[in-house]
């Protein structure tokens, strides 16, 4: 292989969005960065083997450990109670559960997953009256009262549903609520 210019690598480099250097490391790997379909189908399949990821969290995804967080951070956390991880997020896996047939399975849980869980299900009870109350105008608005009046019949409490529906209406969408 001939001796790849400067220029060659600046005009790769404006070509297809990327630093010199990474275009550096494609030509040591063999990529043709002379010729420019043969880099744009390059590009096109890192991107992929990426996952839409870009920078070096992209790099750094395929490598062996996929982090450079050294032992010795990784310890001290532990020590401190973090997990090291992302903060747990109780909505989805109340999502998960929810569609794995209803079910919520704790028993397998975490002590991070559960507090994240009862966080989300305190949450969700806050805002639970004010969300059928809303959606119960909103059947209202398309269907007229009788649908209304269908929907409220079906619920398992009429009166407690009633009593969100009036609460919702007193409190539109836009007023502070909570």
């Amino acid at each position: 292989m001939t001796r790849i210019q400067r220029e060659d690598i600046q005009k790769a480099a404006l070509m297809v969005g990327r630093s010199e250097r990474t275009i550096r490391r494609w030509a040591t790997q063999g990529v043709d960065i002379r010729n420019e379909s043969k880099l744009k189908a390059f590009v096109a399949g890192a991107e992929k083997r990426s996952f839409g990821r870009y920078g070096r969290s992209g790099r750094l995804m395929g490598k062996k450990g996929g982090s450079k967080t050294s032992d010795a951070k990784r310890k001290s956390s532990k020590r401190n109670g973090r997990s090291g991880g992302r903060p747990r997020d109780g909505m989805e896996l109340l999502i998960r559960s929810i569609r794995n047939n209803n079910a919520l399975d704790l028993k397998g849980a975490t002590a991070a997953d559960l507090k994240a869980v009862w966080h989300s299900l305190t949450d969700i009870d806050a805002r639970l009256g004010f969300w059928i109350g809303d959606a119960l105008i909103e059947i209202e608005r398309r269907g007229g009262p009788s649908s209304l009046k269908q929907a409220i019949s079906q619920s398992h409490d009429p009166k407690l549903f009633r009593d969100h529906l009036e609460l919702s209406r007193a409190f539109s969408p836009g007023a502070r609520r909570f």
